[in-house]
């Protein structure tokens, strides 16, 4: 039984599941949410469904490439049948989807368009490296799903758009760990930072807060900066064999990220979303994050 859940809990990618949480978190701060244990609670669960199915579906759809290229995965394995990680990928979604309910369809309907988003991905991510697009959209996406149960959810959309242009950054690396041996491995796209931080800047305007919620947010920002900077210097000391440890810290840090974001809505108490970053980087030594 321990070991059919280590199976789950690796295809479901479980080491990144904090990122969904702290994701949820800044969109409700951004939109003006308050310290809501229950609200965060029921999102972070539902965005950790979603996550999961999405993750878990991508082995089942993986599964011919995986049989040829990586035979020790669960299904070519014969750890866990083709049709069980259908079964149990497409349950994650929907159980994701049912408890948005709780919020009204308005949030419901924007979760459809999350699981749309995921499947096409899934689908499509081996045949062409403009589905690094979808991941992206995935993740935005989340983020306003999560901000649509909020009082005022057009207020993350400065966060939205710098969570995707994020994602793709590290999705494109990410795509690289598979090509290595092929030697096409791509550095990171670092502009995503400065464009991260003059949406950071735009969103404190737009929202006008107080001189100490933007240096709260400046602080989590410069964390979040020098986390990346100093990731990206260890992958380009270790080459091409480092591009999975690079990937897995740059999604780590994206609680940091989220919570420079939060810290405009909450003050320094956004602060305490950066509690995520280094629970993923515990969860990493024990589940590979990529």
């Amino acid at each position: 039984m321990f070991r059919r859940l280590s199976w789950y809990l690796s295809l479901a990618r479980a080491s990144n599941l904090p990122t969904v949480w702290s994701n949820a978190c800044a969109a409700w701060a951004l939109g003006g949410g308050g310290w809501d244990p229950r609200t965060l609670g029921l999102l972070a669960l539902s965005g950790s469904l979603l996550y999961a199915g999405g993750c878990t579906l991508n082995d089942a759809f993986d599964a011919a490439w995986d049989k040829q290229h990586r035979p020790e995965r669960p299904i070519p394995s014969g750890a866990l049948s083709a049709l069980e990680v259908w079964l149990v990928g497409t349950l994650e979604i929907l159980g994701g989807l049912l408890i948005l309910t709780h919020f009204g369809w308005t949030v419901v309907g924007s979760g459809v368009v999350v699981a749309v988003a995921i499947v096409l991905y899934d689908w499509w991510h081996k045949q062409s490296a403009w589905s690094v697009l979808l991941m992206g959209w995935c993740r935005a996406q989340w983020v306003f799903t999560a901000a649509l149960a909020a009082p005022h959810p057009i207020k993350a959309s400065g966060f939205a758009l710098a969570l995707f242009l994020y994602i793709l950054g590290v999705s494109l690396t990410a795509r690289s760990e598979s090509r290595a041996e092929e030697g096409r491995a791509k550095r990171p796209h670092s502009w995503v930072l400065s464009w991260g931080f003059l949406l950071l800047t735009g969103t404190a305007v737009w929202l006008k807060v107080f001189w100490q919620a933007w240096l709260a947010a400046g602080l989590a920002f410069g964390a979040f900066a020098g986390w990346f900077w100093l990731a990206r210097r260890d992958m380009e000391k270790r080459g091409k064999a480092g591009i999975g440890g690079f990937v897995g810290n740059a999604l780590a840090g994206i609680a940091l990220g989220d919570s420079a974001f939060a810290c405009l809505g909450w003050g320094w108490w956004g602060l305490s979303v950066a509690c995520f970053w280094p629970l993923c980087l515990l969860l990493q030594r024990r589940i590979a994050a990529t």
